[in-house]
């Protein structure tokens, strides 16, 4: 019993969790953010790794038109065990910000939408994310959250379908704002 607790205990601890939207931290998050709400997740792990990486890819009518990568690097510094990432869709303005917090550090960014798109203000939303809590696997691009950007018929798909690149339900969309993330141990 004694040797169970004590694996349990310390036992590693790798996963990311959107924050609960009854928590005070995400009702205060949701309020700062406004009507479009904010997507936070919390993040734990006990492994070493090199770097976290977020990913940022468009598609239009299911094909893809970009794919960005942002890192925090940590060689050499030690990784962080805890951290928080968090995506605010602005669509008054057109921006999707982008914050990733450490113990001890921070990266923040923005992204724009719908550039160039004509009457992209009558344009419907809607988002598809990880639900619970997701463990994380090292060296493995993982999806955290789409956004779905459509001007007649929108269809919310399965988060899952978008990083593996399904086409047939991505063409259903007009625009998709995919993020992903990896724990780089390599």
């Amino acid at each position: 019993v004694i040797g169970v607790t004590i694996y349990r205990e310390n036992q590693p601890k790798n996963f990311i969790a959107p924050v609960p939207k009854s928590s005070v931290e995400m009702q205060t998050v949701e309020l700062l953010a406004g009507p479009d709400g904010a997507h936070l997740y919390k993040f734990t792990t006990t492994d070493e790794y090199k770097a976290l990486r977020l990913y940022f890819t468009e598609y239009h009518d299911g094909e893809i038109l970009n794919k960005d990568r942002m890192e925090i690097g940590f060689d050499g510094f030690g990784s962080p065990e805890n951290g928080e990432i968090l995506i605010v869709p602005d669509f008054k303005n057109y921006l999707i910000k982008i914050v990733i917090s450490t113990d001890g550090s921070k990266f923040s960014t923005e992204r724009s939408i719908l550039e160039g798109v004509a009457d992209r203000e009558f344009y419907g939303r809607s988002a598809t994310r990880i639900e619970g809590e997701t463990k994380i696997l090292y060296d493995l691009e993982q999806p955290l959250v789409g956004l779905i950007y459509d001007n007649d018929e929108m269809r919310v798909l399965d988060i899952c379908d978008l990083l593996s690149g399904e086409t047939d339900s991505l063409k259903e969309n007009d625009y998709v704002y995919l993020f992903s993330y990896e724990f780089c141990k390599e």
